[in-house]
């Protein structure tokens, strides 16, 4: 599902030009906090359902900051 998103969106940039490598080992995941403080990890009994609507593609600086939104698609299905 989102790793084969994430291999499709790869497919279609080098399909235009852009040589983007697929990385090894691609986890997806949903950052929920940004701080300076360490949260220690901890395994859920479940897993966290959260409904996905949209695509949104970020453009990021060097220092991971987010710089613009490149655009945003919903997710039909």
């Amino acid at each position: 599902r989102v790793i084969d998103l994430e291999r499709r969106i790869v497919e279609a940039l080098n399909g235009i030009g852009l040589r983007v490598p697929r990385r090894a080992g691609f986890v997806p995941h949903c950052t929920l906090l940004y701080d300076s403080k360490l949260v220690p990890e901890m395994r859920l009994d479940r897993p966290i359902v959260v409904p996905v609507t949209a695509f949104h593609l970020l453009h990021r600086s060097d220092n991971g900051r987010l710089r613009r939104s490149v655009g945003s698609w919903p997710l039909l299905g």
